[in-house]
């Protein structure tokens, strides 16, 4: 939400360097309040170095590890890449938004993306009750992402930014899944497992950043193709394929978990 419409208004006044230095000033304000208000906990037994790395190559070796983290790298790690990066780009070059209309699109998106986290964690528990489980949320959710993909990257005009409400709403469930995942895992891996996608995660999230700039470049280098618009609408296309075999492998792979989260 900050880095959209604030940073807009912001930059005429104090330019980057000031947004920067502003960034760094709350952030030493909110790390100073976390360090002071934040209760100590007891100290806790100091794991050695080999035994904590073994924690991670049994949760690297887990086959229903992968089963979702595939798709949480590719999926989840591609939208954030996206929201982050290459949203706005996307808006202006291929639905012709001029960046006033742009900025104020990706303050909707994150604000609608805020809400709907929220809202999430209101209601999943009484879809728990109704008889959803966080693998079929996760699939559904994913689907919509994918559907919603599909639309993006063939719909013009400028209120097709509209189709990345649903897609952010489909994202939402794959924070569910680090909660989850982990909690497949024995008490004392958790935290590991946990760790270990997130991590996956962000190396997706790089990933994409600079693979979709490469793709859009590689495909404006084909006459066919061409420059701008068609080149970002055929990176996408290209996204939608390795997305949709993360989905399918998600969802069609029949291994289980080593340990059923209440």
């Amino acid at each position: 939400l900050s880095a959209t419409v604030p940073v807009q208004l912001l930059l005429p006044e104090v330019g980057w360097r000031g947004v920067f230095v502003l960034m760094g000033v709350l952030l030493a304000v909110v790390s100073a309040v976390i360090g002071l208000t934040l209760p100590s906990e007891p100290a806790q037994p100091i794991q050695s170095l080999a035994s904590q790395w073994g924690g991670y190559l049994e949760v690297f070796g887990d086959r229903y590890f992968w089963r979702y983290a595939v798709a949480a790298m590719v999926m989840q790690s591609s939208f954030v890449a996206f929201q982050g990066l290459w949203a706005g780009p996307w808006f202006i070059t291929v639905l012709g938004l001029d960046e006033a209309a742009a900025a104020r699109s990706l303050f909707s998106i994150n604000l609608f993306l805020m809400v709907a986290y929220m809202v999430l964690g209101v209601v999943l528990p009484r879809w728990v009750r109704l008889g959803w489980t966080v693998p079929r949320l996760v699939a559904w959710g994913a689907g919509i992402m994918l559907g919603s993909l599909g639309l993006i990257a063939v719909t013009p005009g400028p209120w097709a930014w509209l189709l990345w409400l649903p897609l952010a709403l489909g994202s939402t469930t794959f924070m569910i899944t680090q909660s989850y995942l982990s909690l497949t895992f024995p008490a004392a891996l958790t935290g590991r497992a946990f760790s270990a996608l997130n991590l996956l995660m962000f190396i997706g999230m790089f990933l994409t950043q600079w693979l979709f700039g490469v793709v859009i470049d590689l495909m404006a280098g084909i006459a066919a193709i061409g420059p701008g618009a068609p080149a970002f609408r055929a990176a996408m296309g290209v996204w939608i394929v390795l997305q949709a075999f993360a989905y399918a492998l998600m969802v069609g792979w029949r291994v289980g978990p080593r340990v059923r989260p209440v």
